[in-house]
């Protein structure tokens, strides 16, 4: 089983985020058992595809429990205070981002975002107004997403204070 693009991207870039500043704290790759009991967690999964493609791979921790946004931040915390690791860098997509900070920050942690992108970027072109299966999944995820956010704040997983970093 491999990753999907967009995880295998997230986890790559948090790799060489961490090479770049040349930390030794490990990379925490999160994500359970979606695909069912019987195939690999989506950490493991990424694990695996990413060993094979580096000579070195430098420290990871999975978290293989949560099936979730809102399970992570319940595996991933105590993972980070056994380790004394005080500030984060949190690695998704770009619109998975809120919902995701939100409810890293209503368990009590703020990390530092960093998004990754998932839309198209460059010069408009009139031809984009056009449906086209990219442009339909585009959709789905900005969706999905909005959908999430209003799931969460309706049963009280994440409040509107979790949606802003708190700075006025």
């Amino acid at each position: 089983v491999l990753p999907t693009r967009d995880t295998f991207r997230r986890a790559a870039i948090a790799l060489d985020v961490q090479q770049q500043l040349g930390s030794r704290v490990p990379v925490i790759i999160s994500g359970g058992y979606t695909l069912g009991a019987h195939n690999p967690s989506e950490a493991q999964a990424t694990m695996d595809f990413i060993s094979k493609l580096r000579a070195q791979v430098t420290p990871i921790v999975l978290e293989d429990i949560s099936t979730n946004t809102f399970e992570s931040p319940q595996q991933v915390l105590p993972m980070l205070k056994q380790r004394s690791v005080h500030n984060a860098l949190l690695v998704t997509g770009e619109l998975h981002m809120l919902r995701s900070l939100a409810v890293y920050r209503a368990r009590g942690l703020n990390p530092r975002p960093l998004a990754v992108s998932e839309l198209p970027r460059g010069r408009f072109k009139l031809y984009h107004l056009l449906p086209s299966p990219q442009g339909m999944y585009n959709n789905y995820k900005v969706f999905y997403e909005y959908y999430g956010l209003a799931q969460y704040l309706l049963l009280g997983r994440i409040s509107f204070d979790n949606l802003s970093n708190g700075e006025k």
